[in-house]
C-alpha cells in the first residue's frame, strides 16, 4: 500500500532551465526518498551492497544483454 510520503516517479517534473546541480536538487526535493518510490503501480526499493559492483558496471552489462537479446530476436 502506497504511503503518503512515497512519490510516484512518473509524476516528477524537472525544470529544463535548471543547471545540472539544480535538476538533481529539484528531483531529490520532489521524490523525497530516492531509495523507495513508485513508478505507477510498481513499488521500487533501491539498495546497494557495500562490496558490490558499481552501478555503472551493472547498468552497462544489462544494456549489453538487452541489445544482444534484441539482435537475436531480429
Amino acid at each position: 500500500m502506497k504511503q503518503e510520503n512515497q512519490r510516484d516517479l512518473s509524476e516528477i517534473r524537472i525544470r529544463q532551465d535548471y543547471n545540472r546541480e539544480e535538476k538533481i536538487q529539484d528531483f531529490l526535493r520532489q521524490i523525497q526518498d530516492p531509495y523507495h518510490f513508485y513508478v505507477e503501480d510498481i513499488e521500487v526499493t533501491v539498495s546497494f551492497a557495500p562490496d558490490g559492483e558499481l552501478l555503472q558496471t551493472i547498468l552497462e552489462h544489462n544494456l549489453e544483454q538487452m541489445i544482444l537479446l534484441g539482435l537475436q530476436k531480429a
